[in-house]
């Protein structure tokens, strides 16, 4: 389907109840939904926790997305508001997660976001300013050649999203031996929490 003429792909569960969340994930440079979908597999969360899927294609050349303007964060919520008319979802249960420059992205989209999930996509150009603290989970690998973690500090600095609240980063180290796929570098993945499907792997 399409929002304001741009696409998305939607995934809602069978059964799905009013006042489920919404989560939206947003694919990498010169990637497109379909990409984003089939490296994460959100479906299978979502058929067990029942919330719907969004994968939306990045509007700017080469499928990437506006990271210094405000373009595509005012079309996410278009996008929200469009997923409350048409599975009433719950607009207080939004979450936004992306991988490398959509990761990046979802630092400019905090926005009526409960809680976002960048992956191996650094803060660049300044987050966008939050007016509560805003929950936020980074997997990013050291080894990464694309989007190197010299970056970090921006990436979870504090203070750009919790106002005056301080809290602090955690590291965590993927388990020796762990599987996965390898994107955005040539070492083992870092995963994401278990929350998320298994065979999704966080970039390295």
């Amino acid at each position: 389907m399409s929002v304001s003429g741009r696409q998305i792909h939607v995934y809602a569960p069978s059964g799905l109840k009013e006042n489920s969340p919404l989560l939206i994930s947003c694919h990498g440079m010169d990637q497109d939904p379909n990409y984003q979908q089939s490296n994460t597999h959100w479906e299978a969360v979502a058929d067990t926790a029942g919330f719907v899927v969004v994968y939306p294609r990045g509007g700017t050349g080469m499928n990437t997305w506006d990271i210094q303007g405000d373009k595509d964060t005012k079309w996410m919520t278009e996008i929200i508001a469009q997923m409350e008319k048409d599975y009433k979802i719950n607009t207080k249960r939004v979450y936004l997660s992306g991988f490398s420059m959509g990761g990046m992205f979802t630092y400019h989209s905090m926005s009526k976001i409960a809680a976002f999930a960048p992956t191996s996509g650094t803060n660049v150009f300044g987050a966008s300013k939050a007016q509560r603290p805003v929950p936020i989970i980074h997997p990013h690998g050291t080894n990464d050649a694309v989007a190197g973690t010299n970056m970090k500090a921006k990436a979870v600095t504090a203070r750009m999203l919790s106002g005056s609240r301080r809290c602090r980063p955690s590291h965590t180290r993927c388990h020796p031996g762990a599987e996965g796929d390898r994107v955005h570098g040539n070492s083992p993945a870092w995963r994401l929490p278990a929350v998320e499907n298994p065979r999704h792997t966080a970039a390295t």
